[in-house]
């Protein structure tokens, strides 16, 4: 075999294969620096990492509360179209009547205002939180 070094044989001088890497080295992250700084240039405006944070509690937050009372709204129906409809059957059917047979807007929203209530909270308590840890 000649005397070449291959990649199974050790180097020779280990001070000489760290020369070569730390000149790869800085010659590959001054490539990259250039890169980043054209990129730099080009974007309109640099990554905010707390501003994203801020949006996203924002956004969390929002549609939260917009689903909350979009179910809320919903509840309100449900309970109109329920009592029209029973009010229907017992007209229909001359069907006897009771107060039970209705339902109240209370006896719907509460049980989603109990569930959803602590989930509420602590979505506010985490939009607020951003905002006081920002000021």
């Amino acid at each position: 075999m000649s005397n070449s070094n291959t990649s199974t044989d050790p180097p020779e001088n280990l001070e000489d294969v760290f020369k070569r890497l730390s000149s790869e080295y800085e010659e590959t992250s001054g490539k990259l620096n250039a890169v980043l700084s054209k990129v730099e240039k080009k974007s309109p405006k640099k990554f905010d990492k707390e501003e994203f944070v801020e949006k996203g509690r924002k956004m969390i937050t929002i549609a939260f509360l917009i689903g909350l009372f979009v179910l809320m709204i919903a509840c309100f129906f449900y309970c109109q179209i329920h009592n029209r409809m029973i009010l229907e059957y017992i007209n229909q059917n001359k069907a006897t009547f009771s107060k039970d047979d209705l339902i109240s807007i209370d006896e719907v929203i509460f049980p989603i205002t109990s569930i959803l209530g602590a989930s509420l909270g602590f979505m506010i308590g985490y939009y607020f939180k951003g905002s006081d840890s920002k000021s």
